[in-house]
This record gives structure tokens, sequence and C-alpha cells, in this order.
């Protein structure tokens, strides 16, 4: 995809419902990600944006876990991937 979605929203997260499971998650691994890095308001937008891509991606890996130990098939190579890539994220 090359240009956004016209009802594209910047603050899609900061809108999710925060009464769903992933809204909960998702907001409470950013706050702790910002936190660990001193705070959301002494982080740039560079690095505000890495931990959003980072708490995604982190849903991602825990989800092909999760069908892992329920005996579900899962690509090991795109798990791999995934891994790799918080790695390089965290480093």
């Amino acid at each position: 995809m090359t240009t956004l979605p016209d009802k594209f929203r910047a603050d899609f997260v900061e809108r999710l419902d925060r009464r769903t499971s992933i809204a909960k998650a998702v907001l409470e691994r950013i706050h702790a990600l910002e936190s660990d890095a001193g705070g959301a308001e002494g982080l740039s937008h560079a690095r505000r944006s890495l931990i959003r891509r980072v708490t995604w991606l982190e849903l991602v890996v825990e989800h092909a876990e999760q069908r892992l130990a329920t005996g579900q098939e899962v690509d090991v190579g795109r798990h791999t991937q995934a891994v790799n890539a918080l790695v390089g994220l965290y480093g």
C-alpha cells in the first residue's frame, strides 16, 4: 500500500474501545514501553513510533505462540522473522 486509507486516523490506537482485551493489551504495553524509555513526554516521534510497532509485533508473535500451544499449525519461518525483528527493535 502506498497511500493511507480514506478513513485512516493517526490516533486509531487511542480511539480503540478500551473495554476490549486487545485494546487493553495494546495500550498497557505501549504505556509500559514508554515508561521503560523514560516516559512518553520525553520521547521523540521516532521512538514513540517504534514503540507502537514493537507492541503490535509482540502481539503477532504471541498469537503464533498461542496457536502452537493449542496444537495449531504455525509458519515457523514467519514466527522466527517476527522474533528476529523484535530483537532488532529492542536493540
